[in-house]
């Protein structure tokens, strides 16, 4: 009789569930892009970034950081069965599942001529590598970015940019155009401050 109680209970359980409780609280798990923000940041010795205090800088330690403005939102739905009580119980932090938007372009796009291959209003596309915002040194090609987030964006303060080509003769300034268009349409554009390459 006692095989057959726990067998029993067994079925309601996977059947039912148990009423999800959620000792974090209800979590946004998405994010929504609204806008972006570009700004100028240097290189640092200890291995991360910080914003840029002067308007000139090496070229090598220069880092354009994009950050996202974002919204979050929850695509939760009541459903008492056992993975939803086992998810419900598990924390995690608003947008980490994500953006559903998906990246489709990035364009970077110098102001100024860069030097006599890339004129005012050209792309930089070729000499842009790109990573998440973590990690300075884990820069990869911007078509490889776009990839992996081509149908989710994982990161929601944004990402970091790196040109991979010193200009030959240096301009008097340089300010770039960052644009992002994601996968639903939408379209947003920030501009650098002026800065000057040493």
């Amino acid at each position: 009789i006692i095989i057959k109680l726990f067998t029993a209970i067994a079925f309601f359980v996977l059947a039912f569930g148990i009423p999800a409780c959620k000792p974090c609280g209800d979590i946004d798990e998405f994010f929504d892009i609204n806008q972006i923000n570009v700004f100028n940041y240097t290189k640092t010795s200890l291995g991360y970034d910080k914003p840029l205090e002067e308007d000139s800088i090496e070229f090598e330690d220069y880092i354009i950081k994009c950050k996202y403005k974002v919204g979050y939102y929850s695509q939760n739905t009541p459903n008492y069965n056992l993975i939803n009580t086992a998810y419900a119980l598990s924390c995690i932090d608003p947008g980490e599942r994500g953006s559903v938007e998906g990246i489709d372009t990035i364009l970077v796009i110098t102001k100024f001529d860069y030097d006599s291959t890339f004129l005012a209003g050209d792309t930089l596309s070729p000499i842009v590598t790109i990573n998440n915002g973590w990690a300075n040194n884990n820069f990869i090609p911007l078509s490889e970015f776009i990839t992996q987030n081509k149908e989710t964006i994982r990161v929601a303060h944004g990402f970091d940019i790196q040109l991979t080509k010193k200009p030959k003769d240096l301009a008097p300034h340089y300010t770039f155009d960052v644009i992002v268009k994601l996968g639903n349409g939408e379209v947003y554009t920030s501009t650098t401050p002026q800065v000057y390459f040493r």
